[in-house]
């Protein structure tokens, strides 16, 4: 899906904010923007951010938001 809406897309600069503890792996997106985009314009910016004390469980205490950004070639 989110291959398509970069392809469909009419705008010259992508940016995708993504959480990593969404249903794609970092990986996975990384690969769509390269694909797609111009893959020399491809960026990320990693945030770093706590995880609720109720989600914690035996998951790692840290969530990232990914900032990914390309242009249409």
């Amino acid at each position: 899906m989110i291959k398509k809406i970069l392809v469909l897309s009419k705008s010259k600069h992508i940016i995708l904010s993504y959480s990593s503890d969404g249903l794609l792996k970092y990986d996975q997106i990384e690969d769509i923007f390269k694909t797609v985009l111009d893959k020399d314009t491809f960026s990320v910016e990693k945030i770093p951010y706590r995880r609720f004390k109720r989600t914690s469980g035996n998951e790692e205490n840290t969530l990232y938001e990914y900032l990914f950004y390309g242009q249409k070639k």
